[in-house]
């Protein structure tokens, strides 16, 4: 006998491919706050997948530049779809996300996000490169 469970029309967007290997490149304020990121990674990550991107953390908002449109496209963690108009990251995306206090007390740890070593060599390496 089957069973129908359903389907996963409606849920939105899934992790695309290759999600596994994307990374952002760092830092998160212990205190909360605010941090520019740079996102590395397949376009078309969903911004409601972020925790998976910031070590575990919480993403409270996101916000990004959209030069096209001349102002920032906005992510709002909770916040009902016609809040947010920024749902999926692409790479090398530029984003300012907002994040809450971390562990809670003054000193913790302060979060250093982005892929190995390599990755982040070849990262810098290569923002260098295009700065020059």
């Amino acid at each position: 006998r089957v069973v129908g469970l359903g389907t996963l029309a409606g849920v939105g967007p899934l992790l695309p491919a290759c999600a596994d290997e994307a990374f952002v490149v760092g830092q998160l304020p212990p205190g909360g706050g605010l941090a520019l990121v740079s996102y590395q990674g397949p376009d078309g990550y969903p911004l409601r997948f972020a925790h998976l991107l910031l070590a575990d953390h919480e993403l409270t908002a996101a916000f990004r530049y959209d030069t096209a449109a001349q102002r920032f496209r906005v992510f709002v963690a909770g916040a009902p779809a016609f809040v947010s108009d920024l749902t999926r990251l692409r790479n090398g995306d530029i984003v300012i996300m907002e994040v809450p206090p971390v562990g809670g007390a003054a000193g913790a740890r302060v979060p250093q996000l982005g892929g190995d070593r390599r990755d982040r060599d070849a990262f810098e390496s290569d923002r260098g490169r295009k700065l020059r």
